[in-house]
């Protein structure tokens, strides 16, 4: 269904999160689709290596936290990265 409507990018989730989220996105990676997966993951090996676990060709993210002063000498007070 998801392929008949153009889907073409499917943001799974952080496999990292629970035990749950793992097998979904596992689960998810393995129905065969067209659709590219993406998984999140926090800057740590632990995370990256469970989320390639879970979708091995999927599309991953990484999330690298900074603090807000940070944030306003790279993208200027009150906007997002």
């Amino acid at each position: 269904m998801l392929e008949e409507v153009g889907v073409d990018r499917i943001e799974a989730g952080m496999p990292a999160v629970s035990e749950e989220d793992f097998e979904a996105i596992k689960e998810i990676s393995n129905l065969g689709l067209k659709a590219r997966i993406y998984t999140f993951a926090r800057a740590m090996n632990a995370d990256i290596d469970k989320r390639s676990n879970a979708a091995p060709t999927g599309g991953h993210r990484d999330s690298v936290r900074i603090s807000e002063a940070e944030n306003t000498s790279l993208v200027g007070p009150g906007r997002c990265c």
